[in-house]
């Protein structure tokens, strides 16, 4: 199975890069200060997220996230889901093409267009890896910032991007399976295997380890 899900994943990257691979490896990779939603960026407050976006269908009521103690709320939108973590935009997961995420990304984008707008790198070649800072032994993961793309159950390629939001200190880099404590930026894109198309995109800022 595994054999076959590393096959399937080098399969559709053949596929998707046939076109792309001279544009690839000029791309910049995925940072922190890419996340927005229609130019309302992460760490907005509700008041400023409403003034682009307008108010909301429906807001749920704030709760504590176990982990960490910290205050969630999500606003919800025709298409849109925005969450708010002690009163600053720290999620947005998108369902229709009124939304334009990070680096004008939206669903209904092409594959295509997707892997022209972040770096793939031929040379690592470790499966499912487009690209990456190193390799966290420990972990057996890509360090961020980084791109990797694997299969879902029902087939959708999702493509998942991560950086940190603030860069990573000497010190952790001497222990750097510490990274997922760390606050990290991701972004999320699934697509369709029958149409190439973003059919899904969401982003957060949390701690991977939440």
């Amino acid at each position: 199975m595994a054999k076959l899900l590393r096959y399937s994943i080098a399969l559709s990257l053949c596929v998707a890069l046939a076109l792309t691979a001279s544009t690839a490896l000029a791309a910049e990779p995925f940072t922190y200060t890419d996340l927005a939603v229609n130019g309302v960026p992460a760490g907005a407050s509700p008041a400023e997220a409403v003034a682009v976006l307008g108010e909301p269908l429906t807001k749920d009521d704030p709760v504590e996230i176990p982990a960490t103690g910290d205050i969630a709320q999500q606003y919800h939108y025709d298409g849109l889901t925005l969450t708010f973590t002690d009163g600053l935009l720290s999620g947005a997961e998108m369902s229709t093409q009124a939304y334009i995420g990070p680096r004008n990304l939206a669903v209904g984008v092409q594959e295509e267009t997707l892997l022209q707008t972040f770096p793939y790198d031929e040379a690592i070649g470790d499966d499912g890896v487009l690209y990456a800072s190193g390799w966290v032994e420990a972990l057996g993961q890509p360090l961020p910032p980084s791109g990797t793309i694997d299969i879902e159950d029902n087939g959708a390629l999702c493509y998942t991007y991560l950086a940190p939001v603030t860069p990573y200190s000497a010190e952790l880099l001497a222990e750097p399976e510490a990274y997922v404590y760390e606050q990290t930026a991701m972004l999320i894109a699934l697509v369709d295997p029958d149409t190439r198309i973003i059919s899904s995109l969401m982003w957060a800022v949390q701690a991977l380890a939440e």
